[in-house]
């Protein structure tokens, strides 16, 4: 037998599944998964949400567009999207990496309100976790 590459890997598994391993288990970018952005708010390593530093947003967050960083290689189709809701870990998975990038960026989605005192110098806020490189979904 031989070894697959990742784009090898890419190519074989569809969309929804994808994001589902990346979700769970680590995206075939960089590893980064929903337990890596937890303890990077945990850790309040702000600076690590920032897309200088990591490029989950394609695998953790995937939209039905095409995007800058992978065209249309992680876009989901109507039927990606049936089965990422229908799969109850995912949902809570997206959920809080939703909560974990808010926070980073300084808002609290529990108090539905900006974070209190942001850790601007750590990298938490808008401006400060790199703005101009976010594409808002």
């Amino acid at each position: 037998s031989h070894m697959l590459s990742k784009e090898s890997m890419l190519l074989e598994v569809n969309v929804a599944e994808r994001c589902r391993q990346a979700m769970l288990e680590g995206s075939f970018v960089d590893g980064t998964s929903a337990r890596s952005l937890k303890h990077w708010a945990e850790a309040q390593s702000w600076f690590l949400f920032s897309p200088f530093y990591a490029r989950y947003d394609d695998e953790l967050l995937p939209i039905d567009e095409e995007t800058s960083l992978n065209g249309r290689r992680f876009s989901l189709t109507r039927s990606d999207l049936d089965i990422l809701r229908a799969d109850k870990d995912y949902i809570r998975c997206h959920a809080n990496v939703v909560r974990f990038v808010l926070l980073s960026w300084g808002w609290d989605v529990r108090v539905k309100g900006p974070v209190s005192s942001p850790d601007v110098n750590g990298g938490q806020g808008w401006r400060e976790s790199g703005a101009h490189g976010w594409r808002l979904r």
